[in-house]
């Protein structure tokens, strides 16, 4: 997972549903929303190439049908 440049978040849904992917510093603060809106069935893709921000550790929120997933990402 670590990156330099940019990283692909990849979500397998089931159905069409809503779905929120949101980027965090680990410090809490909302870095970037890459999507919120429906999903569609099966591979969502999304690219975040982070603009000023600096290496270290960045916490990715994925929202689908009402629950929570988190990954880490590490930006060097």
């Amino acid at each position: 997972n670590p990156f330099s440049q940019s990283t692909y978040i990849q979500i397998d849904t089931p159905d069409e549903g809503d779905l929120q992917v949101d980027i965090y510093g680990i410090d809490g603060r909302l870095v970037k929303q890459l999507f919120k809106g429906k999903s569609i069935v099966g591979n969502n893709q999304f690219e975040w190439t982070p603009e000023n921000e600096i290496n270290g550790i960045y916490i990715c929120r994925i929202t689908y049908a009402g629950q929570n997933t988190y990954l880490k990402l590490l930006k060097r």
